[in-house]
């Protein structure tokens, strides 16, 4: 299920299972899980898959620049470092993501409001 959409209030998420596209709100989104700092866990479809989001903290590698992909994890990373400059971390790793002094070297460069994510041309292709 990946993004292919951010605004100010939601993201839109396609479900890879069932290519339903719904919007999740930015304010239920929490960063970290009770097991991993990195992770962002969409609420789940109505078919019952759950997306899960995972902030990186290498950089996309050159063959991949401007793709899909390098957009789509530049998304997620911003989306992360919006979540936790909101306050929404997971309990588990709240202090962690306070002492966090760098954030992930691949960031959305644009209007992460306004973003607009490719899908892959099969899921397109199937989006409900």
């Amino acid at each position: 299920m990946p993004i292919s959409r951010v605004t100010e209030e939601s993201i839109t998420v396609v479900c890879s299972n069932c290519a339903v596209a719904r919007d999740v709100q930015r304010a239920d989104l929490v960063l970290g899980t009770k097991r991993d700092p990195n992770m962002i866990c969409a609420p789940p479809c109505a078919c019952g898959s759950v997306e899960i989001f995972v902030r990186t903290w290498d950089t996309c590698p050159s063959q991949f620049t401007g793709s899909r992909f390098d957009v789509h994890r530049r998304v997620v990373n911003s989306l992360a470092q919006c979540i936790k400059a909101a306050g929404r971390s997971h309990a588990s790793h709240a202090p962690t993501h306070v002492g966090e002094t760098t954030a992930p070297p691949d960031l959305f460069s644009g209007d992460l409001d306004a973003a607009v994510v490719p899908l892959p041309a099969e899921l397109a292709a199937r989006v409900a």
